[in-house]
């Protein structure tokens, strides 16, 4: 929890300086933008492997042998949601929709083999 605060404190801090270089120095408030973002990410970086260490396990612990691409999954829709944040800091509004519907295709697309997993362990409960 502490961490996050951290993080949230960090990203509104950077967003203030780049209000303020944006006025100025349109590139530099880019820069800015992204060195605290990477900042932010790399305060978090334990705990996201600590959640994604235990997601693991979780789904090894369901016996179904897909279940890593749900892991998978996930971590696709949460870079794609950074790429569509960092076009839209660059002004390329249309590149970060473009983004952010590629990560959700990907993310569906490695989610299907799980789906058809699970409807086939429920129609073999029905039997």
């Amino acid at each position: 929890m502490r961490l996050a605060l951290e993080a949230a404190l960090l990203c509104t801090g950077t967003a203030a300086v780049c209000l303020l270089l944006r006025a100025v120095r349109p590139e530099y408030a880019f820069a800015a933008g992204l060195a605290g973002g990477i900042g932010a990410l790399l305060l978090l970086a334990a705990p996201l492997t600590d959640t994604l260490g235990e997601m693991s396990r979780l789904a090894e612990r369901t016996g179904i042998a897909s279940a890593p691409l749900l892991v998978q999954a996930c971590l696709a829709a949460l870079a794609g949601d950074l790429l569509a944040s960092l076009c839209k800091d660059a002004g390329e509004n249309a590149l970060a929709a473009r983004v952010e519907l590629c990560a959700r295709v990907a993310a569906a697309a490695m989610a299907l083999p799980l789906v058809g997993e699970l409807i086939d362990a429920v129609g073999s409960l029905a039997l």
